[in-house]
């Protein structure tokens, strides 16, 4: 798949959509919760340990935080491509839709 590829040849980030809240965690190594990011949120996938992701996200005041997620809750809560969300609605065709 386009996610795997990128992810092997670590070429591009994975950009995504939470279309579900996602609960977000402060390590790889325990549940202890950081937030609970609201749905529509952008997330940048920037790296992996396991079966988590580590993601990148805009806080509520403005700043870009770390944090990390579950891989099955990022399957599940997220859609996701291999280019910016922004570029996505920004482009006359569709192109959100290929991601349903």
């Amino acid at each position: 798949s386009a996610f795997q590829h990128a992810y092997e040849s670590k070429s591009e980030f994975i950009y995504a959509l939470a279309r579900n809240e996602l609960p977000v965690y402060y390590s790889d190594y325990s549940n202890d919760l950081k937030t609970v990011l609201p749905k529509y949120t952008g997330v940048k996938v920037i790296g992996s340990s396991g079966s988590w992701y580590e993601i990148q996200y805009t806080s509520k005041k403005g700043g870009t935080k770390n944090g990390w997620v579950t891989r099955d809750e990022f399957h599940s809560d997220c859609l996701f491509q291999t280019v910016p969300i922004s570029f996505l609605f920004v482009r006359r065709i569709p192109r959100i839709l290929l991601l349903l």
